[in-house]
C-alpha cells in the first residue's frame, strides 16, 4: 500500500502516498490506464512504463541513454518544429517542478512514423517538498489531429476556392450590411475590401427600389435567380449584373445571404444591340418597295412587308398561313399550282435556293400578277435551317413588254440590222480617233521634251546674262568711284552729284540682276531633299544679320523648332528672305521683335489654301511689330517688283516674298501674309511634313 507521508506537487495520479520514485512501477493499475503513463527519475531516465507507452514508442525500452525523457522517440513541436532533449517539456518540468497541461506534440518513432500525442507532466514530491521525478501521461490523437489538418486543408481550400472564384460573391446581413465580398466581386466595381465590406448594399444599386425588393424577398425565404440589377463602379460607370442569392439561417436566425454576381453588362449591350438591330431590320423590309416574307423551319409566315400585301392583296396571318401569303398560285402556263410545291416549299424541303422560277400570284379580286420569287432558306451556327426568306419580283410589266417585244420583233429586225452597221461604222470611227489621240499625246510628249530643253538652255542664258550684265556695271561703279574720291579731279557739285547718283544706280541695276538670279535659280528643280534644322538655320541667320539687329534694337525670338524636310539652301533662304522683311520694315519708334514658331497642322485646317485634308504640314509662323502693312494687298506683296511701303533707306527690289513664294511652291506648301499697319505683320508657311508628297524620292 502507498505511504501517506509522501504529497504530490500538483494534480499528480497516483502520487499519494509514494516513499521514492521506484515505488512507481510497482503500481499494477499503470497497466490498466486507458493511456500511456511512464515515470522518470531527477536524470530523466524512465523507471516504469506501461503497454500503451510501448505501443505509443512502437518499441520496448532497453535502458539505454538515448531513451530519456521520451522512450528513443524524437520530438517536434507542432508536428514541425525540432525539440531537443534540452529544450523538452520533461526536462523543464524537472528543473521548475511546474506541471504541463495538454500539450500537443509530434513522437518520431523508430520506422520514422510519426503520431501525434497530448501530454501531461507533473512532478513527482515526497512530504519534505523534495522532487522524486515526473510522470509523463500521453494520449495518442492522431487519428482527431490528422482528421482536423484535413478539416483545415479543406477549409483553406474552400476559402481559396470562394476568395479567388470567377463569379463575384458577397454576404449580406438582415440589415442590408455586407459582410464579406470575394476578389471578383471587388474587380468588378473596383472597390478595396475597406471601401466596399461594411457599407449598406443600397450605397452600390443604382436603383434602391432593386435592392428593396431583393432584401425583402430573400428575408421571405425566396430564393432569387438571376436577378437583373445595375451596380455603380467606383469609377462612376454602371455594370448589368444578374445575382442569384439565398439566405444561410442559422435555425430562425437570418445569418447572412449568398450572393452569385455575374457581370452581364457586354451581354446586355448584345441585346440591346440585337433588339435595335431586330427593330432595324423589320423597319429596313417594311420600307423596301420590294416585297418580302420570311418564314420559320416549317414554313409558317413570321414576318412580312406592306409590299407583300399589296402583291398578294391580303394579309396573311403570322405562325398559321404555310409558305406564302397568296389567295391561290398558277404554274406560267395558268394551271393551279399547290402551295405545298411552290417555290418556297421546294427551298425549305430541299434546303436550297430556287431561282429562275416564275409563277402567277392570283388575288382574291381576281386580278393576276407575274411573279419571280427568289426563296434562300436560312441556316444556323451548326449548319440547321431555321426558316427561309423570300423575295418576290413582280414582272409584271417585264412580261407585257416582252409579249409586245416579241410581237414587234420582226418589225424591228430590219432596224437592229441597219443599227448593227451603224455601230460598225461608230466603231471605226472611235478607232481612227483613238489612234489621232495616240499620235497627238505622242507629238505632246514631243513638245514637253523641247520645252524642258529649251527652259534649260533659258536658265542657262539668264545666268550668263546675268553674269555678263554685272561685270561692266562693275566697271560703272570703279571709274565712278574713282573719279568722285580722285582729289585731283576738280568737279563742280552738280557733276559730283550726277556721278554718285550713277554709282548708287549701278549698285541698284547690281542688286536687282541678283535678286534676279536668285528668283531664277529657286524656280528650278531640286529633288536634294534632306532633313533641315531649324534651330541652326535661325543661329545662321542670326550671325549675317548681327550688326543690323543690334543698330536696330531688334530681338529675334525662336528655339525648340525642330527639323522639317526640305532642300536645304531654299529653306535657309526662305528663313533669311522672311527675317530680312521684319529688318527692313522695322518701326522707327520702337524695338523691334521678330517671333518664329514651328507647329504641325492637319490639312483640313488650312481653309485658305484647301489643303490635302489627310497630309499634316509644318506651320511656321513668322511675326514682328514693325510697320505692318494692310491686309487688302496680302497676295500682291508676293508677286515680283511689288512693294507696298516705299521706306527711305529700304534696300531692294521687291522680289525677296516672291522668291519666298517660289520656295514654299517648290515644296508643294502655301505661304501667305497678314498684317495691320503700324502694329506688324505676319507671314504663315504650310510645307508637307511627310516627303512622300514632294515631287521627287527624298
Amino acid at each position: 500500500m502507498l505511504d501517506d507521508q509522501v504529497s504530490a506537487g500538483g494534480p499528480v495520479p497516483l502520487a499519494n502516498g509514494i516513499l521514492s520514485i521506484d515505488a512507481v512501477s510497482d503500481i499494477d493499475i499503470l497497466h490498466l490506464l486507458p493511456m500511456a503513463v511512464y515515470v522518470c527519475d531527477m536524470s530523466g531516465t524512465i523507471k516504469t512504463y506501461n503497454q500503451q507507452a510501448v505501443q505509443l514508442w512502437g518499441r520496448r525500452l532497453t535502458g539505454t541513454d538515448d531513451e530519456r525523457f521520451w522512450g528513443a522517440c524524437r520530438m517536434y513541436h507542432s508536428g514541425s518544429t525540432y525539440l531537443p532533449n534540452t529544450a523538452n517539456p520533461i526536462e523543464a518540468c524537472l528543473k521548475d517542478g511546474k506541471p504541463r497541461k495538454e500539450m500537443e506534440i509530434a513522437l518520431e518513432r523508430e520506422d520514422l512514423s510519426r503520431i501525434y500525442v497530448k501530454a501531461d507532466i507533473v512532478a513527482v514530491i515526497n512530504k519534505n517538498g523534495v522532487q522524486l521525478g515526473v510522470i509523463t501521461c500521453m494520449l495518442d490523437i492522431t487519428h482527431q489531429k490528422e482528421t482536423q489538418l484535413e478539416l483545415n486543408r479543406r477549409a483553406i481550400e474552400l476559402e481559396d476556392y470562394f476568395e479567388n472564384a470567377c463569379v463575384g460573391l458577397h454576404w449580406v446581413d438582415a440589415n442590408g450590411i455586407i459582410k464579406w465580398a470575394n476578389k471578383a466581386e471587388l474587380d468588378l466595381l473596383g472597390y478595396t475590401k475597406e471601401e466596399y465590406i461594411g457599407r449598406h448594399i443600397s450605397d452600390f444599386h443604382v436603383h434602391r427600389e432593386k435592392i428593396v425588393d431583393i432584401l425583402t424577398r430573400l428575408k421571405n425565404d425566396e430564393i432569387l435567380n438571376q436577378y437583373e440589377s445595375e451596380l455603380r463602379c467606383k469609377d462612376g460607370s454602371v455594370r448589368t449584373v444578374h445575382i442569384s442569392s439565398s439566405v444561410y439561417r442559422d435555425g430562425d436566425r437570418f445569418v447572412h445571404t449568398r450572393c452569385f454576381t455575374v457581370d452581364v453588362t457586354e451581354l446586355k449591350k448584345a441585346e440591346l444591340a440585337l433588339k435595335e438591330s431586330e427593330r432595324r431590320y423589320r423597319e429596313l423590309i417594311e420600307s423596301l418597295h420590294t416585297p418580302l416574307y420570311t418564314t420559320d423551319a416549317d414554313g409558317r409566315i413570321t414576318l412580312y412587308n406592306k409590299a407583300a400585301v399589296d402583291l398578294w392583296g391580303r394579309e396573311p396571318e403570322i405562325g398559321k398561313d404555310l409558305w406564302c401569303g397568296s389567295y391561290k398560285i398558277l404554274d406560267t402556263q395558268g394551271n393551279i399550282l399547290p402551295l405545298d410545291i411552290c417555290p418556297m416549299a421546294v427551298c425549305l424541303k430541299e434546303q436550297r435556293p430556287v431561282y429562275n422560277e416564275h409563277i402567277m400570284v392570283v388575288r382574291p379580286d381576281g386580278s393576276i400578277r407575274n411573279v419571280a420569287p427568289y426563296p434562300q432558306p436560312v441556316f444556323d451556327g451548326n449548319g440547321k435551317v431555321t426558316g427561309a426568306v423570300n423575295m418576290l419580283i413582280d414582272i409584271t410589266f417585264i412580261k407585257e413588254v416582252e409579249n409586245a417585244l416579241r410581237e414587234s420583233e420582226a418589225k424591228y429586225r430590219s432596224l437592229a440590222n441597219s443599227l448593227e452597221e451603224k455601230v460598225n461604222e461608230k466603231t471605226q470611227d472611235l478607232i481612227n480617233k483613238t489612234n489621232e489621240l495616240r499620235i497627238s499625246r505622242d507629238k505632246l510628249k514631243q513638245y514637253l521634251a523641247k520645252l524642258k530643253f529649251q527652259n534649260e538652255e533659258l536658265e542657262q542664258f539668264t545666268y550668263a546674262a546675268s553674269h555678263d550684265m554685272k561685270e561692266p556695271l562693275r566697271k560703272i561703279r570703279i571709274y565712278n568711284g574713282f573719279i568722285v574720291e580722285n582729289p585731283a579731279n576738280t568737279l563742280d557739285t552738280k557733276s559730283k552729284e550726277y556721278l554718285t547718283r550713277s554709282i548708287q544706280a549701278a549698285e541698284r541695276m547690281k542688286n536687282l540682276i541678283e535678286d534676279l538670279l536668285s528668283y531664277s535659280r529657286i524656280t528650278s528643280n531640286d529633288d536634294r531633299y534632306e532633313k533641315v534644322d531649324m534651330d541652326k538655320v535661325i543661329e545662321e541667320i542670326m550671325v549675317i544679320h548681327k550688326d543690323e539687329l543690334e543698330q536696330n534694337n531688334l530681338r529675334l525670338k525662336a528655339e525648340g523648332l525642330g527639323s522639317i524636310i526640305g532642300v536645304p539652301f531654299q529653306i535657309r533662304q526662305l528663313m533669311l528672305n522672311l527675317v530680312d522683311n521684319s529688318i527692313k520694315y522695322k518701326h522707327p519708334a520702337r524695338d523691334g521683335v521678330v517671333s518664329i514658331t514651328i507647329e504641325q497642322v492637319q490639312g483640313s485646317e488650312i481653309t485658305e489654301y484647301d489643303g490635302e485634308p489627310q497630309i499634316r504640314y509644318h506651320k511656321i509662323s513668322v511675326e514682328d511689330n514693325g510697320i505692318g502693312f494692310d491686309s487688302r494687298y496680302a497676295q500682291k506683296i508676293f508677286e515680283i517688283f511689288q512693294r507696298l511701303n516705299n521706306v527711305t533707306g529700304v534696300k531692294g527690289a521687291g522680289i525677296g516674298l516672291a522668291i519666298c513664294k517660289k520656295i514654299v511652291q517648290n515644296h508643294r506648301g502655301f505661304i501667305r501674309g497678314e498684317g495691320k499697319p503700324n502694329e506688324g505683320a505676319s507671314f504663315f508657311v504650310y510645307i508637307p511634313v511627310v516627303p512622300s508628297v514632294f515631287p521627287t524620292k527624298i
